[in-house]
């Protein structure tokens, strides 16, 4: 009964001492600051490691910080034994990444019992069907070796975006390192983007190096697509002030990149387009955008090079391909009508998978096919 009082006590005064850190905390993980949100609860948490209500905050924030959700384990089951009310749906999410699906659905099914939520029933619904599915392809694996690329290609700095030539002689990425053009970090302490350069000799990858000018600069720069033969290139740069940015086109002429030359309205619009692709014949560009007129979120578009060089208003692939939720990164194959593309819409085992879909003499797209377990994790 004493010790019952201590711990009272304690979290009374924790409360009164400490409620403006939580509170500023909360507001960060509002605005979806998760890293600044988590430097504050980690001096709180030390000072009542059972407070469920900061538990339940940490476990959010680890959820939603890529490479720690593993992390968000412990402090969401003390969440949901201290009958927090939006836990059992984080740690839900947490048995899903840990794979243990059966207990992920459980959780899921507990939180869809809670009559006042923050999370609609029917999205609740659509992650339970995210633990089946991913259920479904870990039984039933594709037959693909996954193979790192090595210290050439990858470093202990971020490396993504992979494009490679058609001849699969030369391969593009972005990464964040401490040699980039500008020499600056973001607000997260991370180097900004440059577009990164490898070949092929004789089945081995050199070590990769920064591209440089022109199309490397101060501000944030990131290769997008390469056309099938390898002559131009798309890629995507910041803004001056750092808010929002652009996509732009540039050519490979006598052995060197040409200075990229920002694409027209038709492609740009005052929302976001940081991904497309080019046919092989030149004529068709497919771009992920969230304009208005869309199905919700990113969907993804086509636009035709017109006569004149410059490319027509971006058409709706339409309800085989986009979702409400988001399609993104369209790549089309050297046979022109094969595209993968990403989406967290379709069925996933997790966020984010890679879908393939084919284009029919009829111009109408197949239902979209995920490429399937170990190419996809549960993340």
């Amino acid at each position: 009964m004493l010790m019952a009082f201590v711990v009272s006590s304690a979290q009374q005064n924790y409360k009164r001492v400490h409620k403006d850190a939580f509170e500023e905390a909360m507001s960060y993980i509002y605005e979806e600051d998760y890293p600044t949100a988590l430097s504050i609860l980690k001096v709180l948490y030390p000072l009542d490691t059972n407070y469920a209500e900061v538990n339940y905050a940490m476990g959010v924030c680890l959820m939603n910080i890529r490479g720690s959700e593993d992390d968000a384990y412990p402090y969401l089951k003390k969440a949901v034994n201290g009958n927090v009310r939006e836990a059992n749906f984080w740690l839900g999410r947490s048995y899903h990444i840990r794979t243990n699906f059966n207990e992920a659905i459980k959780q899921y099914k507990l939180y869809n019992n809670i009559l006042t939520k923050d999370i609609p029933t029917s999205e609740v619904e659509r992650y339970i069907n995210m633990s089946y599915k991913a259920k479904e392809m870990m039984n039933n694996p594709v037959q693909v070796e996954i193979v790192n690329m090595g210290e050439n290609i990858n470093t202990s700095y971020s490396e993504y975006v992979p494009v490679v030539s058609s001849d699969q002689m030369e391969l593009y990425f972005t990464s964040r390192r401490p040699e980039s053009t500008g020499g600056k970090l973001d607000d997260y302490g991370e180097y900004f983007e440059d577009i990164y350069y490898s070949k092929n000799k004789d089945g081995k990858w050199s070590r990769a190096t920064n591209i440089g000018p022109p199309l490397n600069t101060a501000t944030h720069d990131a290769v997008v697509s390469l056309t099938a033969d390898g002559n131009e290139m798309v890629i995507y740069r910041t803004n001056v002030n750092l808010y929002g940015g652009d996509l732009y086109l540039t050519s490979h002429l006598a052995g060197s990149w040409t200075e990229a030359q920002i694409l027209t309205q038709n492609i740009n619009s005052p929302y976001q387009e940081a991904s497309a692709t080019i046919s092989p014949d030149g004529q068709l560009m497919y771009i992920s955008s969230n304009r208005p007129g869309g199905l919700g979120g990113k969907d993804i578009y086509r636009a035709r090079r017109l006569p004149d060089g410059n490319w027509s208003l971006p058409q709706n692939l339409g309800p085989t391909i986009n979702t409400p939720y988001d399609e993104d990164s369209p790549f089309i194959q050297a046979d022109g009508r094969t595209l993968y593309f990403s989406s967290n819409g379709h069925s996933t085992m997790g966020g984010f998978d890679i879908f393939k879909t084919k284009l029919d003499n009829d111009d109408i797209w197949s239902m979209p096919m995920n490429v399937g377990y170990p190419i996809h994790t549960v993340k």
